[in-house]
């Protein structure tokens, strides 16, 4: 929630900028406001809120797409591993969020998978005089594993799973993305997902929830906790 109001922040900046730069559109001053405090830098100035749109995907997050076709594309984003983690509404929501791509175009929310979860202690930006006292909205145990998320792919037709950092067609080896045929599982954890929800019938349980609905799950490895190399 941003503003009272439910809103994908890589979204909603990402249609902002399509269409100030490919559509002439004139925002208001309100508007770019909106923008630049998703972006974590306030202004009433287009040229700053696009400069600053241009900075965070230059150093803090992470865009990898998939094309689908020459005019289809889906991508997801994710922080930039390489760098320290900066607090601001879009850095929230760069764990996983799925957009669909027609050209340049973003039209559609695919995956909005549950925010990054943050220590209100230990969050650089979160000032103790204007945080102390509040109450987080869900506490969960903590659970060693991966986080996986599962969505309605519209252009599949059918429910697939996603890591926070890669699509199902994508896996890492020796550092470097591979990207597969769309149609293909190639993501390690991915596919394990997709195995257990065949076996256990988990698919015919999620029919009824294909419009607007993201679920994040953690995939539990071995104890004690695996972490490199990753668990195969």
């Amino acid at each position: 929630y941003w503003r009272g109001c439910m809103v994908n922040a890589v979204f909603y900046v990402e249609r902002f900028v399509y269409k100030a730069l490919h559509e002439g559109f004139k925002p208001s001053e309100e508007e770019v406001r909106f923008v630049g405090e998703l972006l974590g830098q306030p202004t009433k100035k287009i040229d700053v809120v696009l400069n600053r749109y241009k900075q965070v995907f230059k150093w803090y997050i992470v865009k990898r797409c998939a094309d689908v076709d020459k005019d289809v594309k889906t991508c997801i984003y994710c922080w930039n591993q390489k760098v320290p983690f900066r607090l601001f509404p879009l850095a929230l929501h760069a764990f996983g969020s799925v957009l669909l791509f027609k050209g340049e175009e973003p039209v559609e929310v695919l995956a909005y998978p549950m925010p990054k979860a943050l220590s209100f202690a230990k969050s650089p930006g979160l000032p103790e005089e204007k945080y102390g006292s509040t109450v987080p909205r869900e506490v969960t145990e903590r659970i060693d594993g991966w986080q996986i998320t599962a969505y309605f792919n519209s252009i599949l037709n059918k429910w697939m799973f996603a890591t926070r950092y890669a699509l199902h067609n994508m896996y890492f080896e020796a550092g470097k993305l591979i990207v597969e045929d769309f149609i293909s599982i190639a993501n390690p954890y991915v596919y394990v997902a997709h195995r257990l929800a065949e076996e256990s019938g988990f698919y015919t349980k999620l029919q009824r929830f294909e419009k607007g609905w993201t679920f994040t799950f953690v995939l539990k490895g071995p104890e004690p906790a695996i972490t490199k190399p990753p668990y195969p």
